[in-house]
């Protein structure tokens, strides 16, 4: 007996799919636990918190009120406070057209996320997109039982979109759970499927990288050139190529350079030169004379470079 064809309004949610989202089980946390209240900024990977006018959002790492029937280790607890935000106010995943989903063009999407909250009304999932025929649109609201329940909305992406968000709206005062969002091709959506975690830090990488060195450890050594004004430096490949050459900052109570010669030190930030595929950290000014060895390292505490790609 042949077997039938399915196509996708026939599929059960639990036919397991790609996921379009990075760390749509909200398991990977670089920027640290939170809470994060500001404005545009983003808290757990490729998640960011966007609170509109006088409204508060806060939204912080939760071990204990995750979708743990469904295979969760970690969910976003989000603290709303409703003002005069009438709605704006957003915790939300954009995927750009360019560089990473052109395939979305001109197809459905569904979007779908668990939430728990005791506040009927007070959040909904969204998918907005612009582009000719581009619109916002919602699903229904939480019926604020404090339960589990699954948010899904479809729409279909126009030919000339530059851009998909997934969204969750507030527009009530509430504590949300949020956990395991799934976004997939088709008009059904999907129960969450997890990626092996190698495979979620490295999607997270490609948008953000930390290196951190100890107190005392030297990033590098290189040798000293005064008379250019500069002091070689190291190239260190990404753990993961990033989706555009990313902004780098650097922190540390304290930068030094030493001499490996005669043990002579000053204090001296790095400096970077960045592609998508690495860096190359060194310092600048002059320090020594020419040829002459040196290390760089932070003091007084650990030293950090941070690396952003978010397109």
């Amino acid at each position: 007996m042949p077997t039938p064809l399915l196509d996708n309004r026939q599929l059960g949610p639990d036919t397991a799919r790609l996921n379009l989202l990075t760390n749509g089980g909200f398991e990977i946390w670089q920027r640290g636990n939170g809470p994060f209240t500001g404005s545009n900024i983003l808290g757990p990977d490729m998640w960011t918190v966007f609170p509109a006018g006088t409204d508060t959002l806060s939204v912080a790492r939760d071990t204990t009120n995750t979708d743990f029937a469904n295979g969760s280790n970690v969910a976003a607890q989000c603290n709303f406070v409703l003002g005069n935000g009438a709605g704006g106010t957003a915790f939300y995943q954009v995927a750009r057209i360019l560089p990473d989903s052109q395939g979305l063009r001109n197809r459905t999407v569904t979007f779908s996320v668990r939430v728990r909250t005791a506040q009927a009304n007070a959040i909904n999932a969204r998918v907005n997109c612009d582009g000719t025929g581009g619109v916002a649109v919602n699903s229904p609201a939480h019926p604020g039982d404090n339960t589990w329940r699954t948010l899904s909305v479809t729409t279909t992406v126009p030919v000339n979109a530059t851009f998909v968000s997934y969204v969750l709206v507030f527009t009530a005062n509430c504590t949300a759970y949020v956990d395991n969002a799934m976004a997939v091709i088709g008009a059904q959506a999907a129960d969450y499927t997890p990626l092996h975690p190698a495979e979620e830090i490295s999607r997270c990488q490609r948008y953000y990288e930390i290196f951190e060195v100890a107190s005392g450890n030297e990033i590098f050594t290189g040798t000293t050139y005064p008379s250019s004004g500069f002091i070689s430096g190291g190239w260190f490949p990404f753990k993961q190529t990033k989706a555009v050459a990313p902004t780098a900052t650097f922190q540390a109570p304290q930068w030094v350079v030493q001499s490996l010669v005669d043990g002579a030190q000053a204090s001296s930030g790095p400096a970077t030169f960045v592609t998508s595929s690495g860096v190359m950290i060194r310092v600048s000014g002059s320090f020594g004379s020419n040829g002459q060895p040196y290390r760089l390292f932070p003091q007084g505490g650990a030293g950090f470079f941070y690396f952003e790609a978010n397109t």
